[in-house]
């Protein structure tokens, strides 16, 4: 029987798969507090990154609130936050 995932463990493996898939690594290699921007996040990758996160979550993420998006436990807390 297997255990079911907890509301931030499945938050935090979606974060990291559209994380891993808008920067084309597989999502094992991401450390969840290293800052996006040293993986090659950048303004243009990072806009994608809002639009699949707005997808995936059914969200709508404020422009004010990206500078939240630097890591995936920073995504995560605020994906939580929000009330996913």
């Amino acid at each position: 029987m297997e255990a079911e995932l907890t509301t931030n463990e499945l938050v935090s493996i979606l974060v990291r798969q559209a994380v891993a898939d808008v920067l084309g690594v597989p999502p094992t290699a991401l450390d969840a507090t290293t800052q996006l921007s040293e993986y090659g996040l950048d303004s243009i990758s990072s806009v994608d990154l809002t639009v699949q996160l707005e997808e995936v979550f059914d969200i709508r993420i404020p422009h004010r609130d990206t500078r939240m998006l630097a890591t995936v436990d920073g995504i995560t807390d605020y994906i939580q936050r929000i009330g996913f």
